[in-house]
């Protein structure tokens, strides 16, 4: 997987590394926020005189160490807890206690950690006492003289639960785990992740990744983003693919096929921005919608079908002219055509058809339904001299990608590349229950039960299969 794969797996799953985050850091401070606090007071000494000869001044450094392995023996704990009334035993109070000596400056600092700043600067104070009680009671030498420095003071400041630190360190925690379930959840999927990927499922090249900005919404006067946003990254996107696709072989190409692998990757959206750039390149385009199951093309241009494709099938090219609609200017749109009997179209005539579709433009660029659930899209692609297969990221599955690209090796058809599309951004009109212009029966959510057509797609595949062979 390539790096823009992961940025786009972490962009699609950004709510929820963000949700985990907080989630974490919510809990820490739920948790830290009701622990008990802890508050320290420190006090400091000097051992033996300020300034002396050498040999004094280091008996004075090995002393300072040994007074500070004395304050935690029993002897002081035990003084200590006497003189401050403590309810706690030795081994508690050892805990809680922390005696360091400098061996340079021959500072010696007690530090004690209570649930009181007060308490805790009583007892810090009582230490010092009990040593200084403790070195008294021998003969002492002036290297092993103890000189109060700072008495503790009470500080109001808590020195744990440190309640911040912990909640950014869970945060980070939960977001570093939820980034790792992402990625485990990402290798074991079954959909396409990257461009390397789907590069090895259909053995074609990539053309690109066509992702408009979120806030890109179509109007009725610029449906699509290459006339909306002529200067944006996607607008670029399609541009480049426009050029990479006839860059090789611009006279081979003259029928080009556009469908998704599950058919919801938005390919007459890729379509028509498509069309859209190579007309403004100069190129004499028609786009036809011959998606039976969405009419994306036809919705995106608003466009509503009045003409059927049986006439087209049947030779009457009078109709031709009178279908062409010219949006944007310069660009020939056919929409869906009405009453597409799946009857009437075998290759011969899909063959006839495109021909007709074909004559004073240089190339026709047709919007299908997936090659592999449809028998009108399997003859489109039969008889296109190339096709463009259309993949969402993260979403589409492989195995319906190398489904579609084993169905176009059987066929014959050039696979000239495959791309990357976000969700259509708007959706198609779902007809209402009953019929359809074509007569064919609907269930109540709209979507066809397509028997009449999806009973000729194995016969279709068969006798192209058999064309081939």
């Amino acid at each position: 997987m390539d790096l823009s794969a992961y940025l786009a797996l972490l962009r699609r799953w950004s709510l929820t590394l963000l949700a985990s985050a907080l989630v974490g850091g919510g809990v820490a401070y739920f948790v830290a926020s009701r622990v008990p606090p802890t508050y320290a007071a420190e006090a400091r000494a000097i051992i033996g005189p300020i300034n002396t000869d050498e040999n004094t001044l280091g008996a004075a450094r090995q002393l300072a160490q040994t007074y500070a392995e004395l304050v935690t023996t029993d002897r002081i704990l035990s003084v200590v807890i006497e003189d401050v009334g403590l309810d706690v035993g030795p081994a508690v109070l050892r805990e809680t206690t922390r005696a360091t000596a400098d061996s340079t400056t021959r500072i010696l600092a007690i530090e004690v950690q209570a649930g009181n700043p007060d308490a805790a600067a009583t007892i810090a104070d009582a230490f010092m006492a009990a040593l200084g009680e403790l070195v008294a009671s021998g003969q002492v030498r002036p290297e092993g003289e103890i000189a109060v420095l700072t008495a503790a003071v009470a500080n109001p400041q808590p020195v744990a639960p440190q309640v911040s630190l912990i909640v950014m360190l869970a945060a980070v925690a939960g977001l570093i785990a939820a980034t790792a379930l992402v990625m485990l959840i990402d290798y074991f999927s079954n959909t396409a992740s990257g461009s390397e990927d789907l590069v090895g499922l259909s053995q074609a090249p990539f053309l690109g990744t066509l992702a408009p900005r979120r806030r890109f919404r179509p109007s009725s006067t610029k449906p699509l983003v290459v006339e909306a946003e002529p200067n944006s990254r996607v607008a670029l996107a399609y541009r480049l693919m426009g050029s990479r696709i006839f860059s090789s072989s611009p006279e081979e190409i003259k029928s080009l096929v556009v469908f998704g692998a599950e058919g919801q990757e938005g390919s007459g959206e890729v379509a028509a921005n498509l069309a859209a750039v190579l007309t403004r390149a100069g190129r004499a385009v028609r786009l036809v919608d011959a998606n039976d199951e969405d009419r994306e093309v036809s919705h995106l241009f608003d466009i509503d079908p009045t003409y059927g494709l049986g006439e087209l099938a049947r030779g009457n090219n009078e109709l031709l002219q009178q279908m062409i609609n010219r949006r944007p200017p310069g660009l020939d749109v056919i929409p869906r055509l009405a009453g597409a009997d799946p009857r009437l179209l075998d290759e011969d005539r899909i063959g006839q058809v495109l021909q007709r579709l074909s004559s004073g433009v240089d190339i026709v660029i047709l919007s299908t339904a997936p090659i592999h659930g449809s028998a009108s899209a399997l003859l489109w692609a039969r008889s296109a001299d190339g096709a463009i297969l259309v993949v969402r990221r993260d979403r589409t599955k492989r195995e319906n990608i190398s489904f579609s690209v084993e169905i176009l090796r059987m066929l014959g058809t050039r696979l000239i590349g495959t791309v990357f599309h976000t969700a259509p951004h708007r959706a198609p009109p779902r007809p209402s229950a009953g019929a359809d212009p074509a007569g064919r029966a609907t269930t109540r959510r709209g979507r066809m039960r397509r028997v009449p057509e999806q009973a000729t797609t194995d016969a279709a595949a068969a006798r192209a299969k058999g064309s081939v062979e």
